[in-house]
């Protein structure tokens, strides 16, 4: 979440005075910059889809061999974290 507001923030920034900039040029420009802007990021996902990329789920992590914990050890540290102890 830390990263996504960093990028929003920055776009909140740069976006305004870009598109200041470019409408001295022509009234049409923030448009159309902003149409190649979303297209350049349309055309990335698409690169990302076709290499296979895919989120990691909580299924595709494996346990590290040095952190091996019994049972009884896990129940105890939930229990520990639900009451608040």
């Amino acid at each position: 979440m830390g990263l996504s507001n960093s990028f929003m923030s920055l776009g909140r920034i740069a976006g305004p005075i870009w598109a200041g900039f470019v409408f001295d040029a022509n009234v049409n420009y923030p448009y159309l910059s902003g149409s190649v802007i979303m297209f350049i990021g349309f055309l990335i996902s698409l690169v990302w889809v076709s290499q296979g990329g895919k989120e990691t789920t909580s299924a595709d992590l494996q346990p590290a061999a040095d952190c091996e914990t019994s049972e009884v050890q896990r129940e105890e540290h939930l229990w520990q974290i639900g009451s608040g102890t």
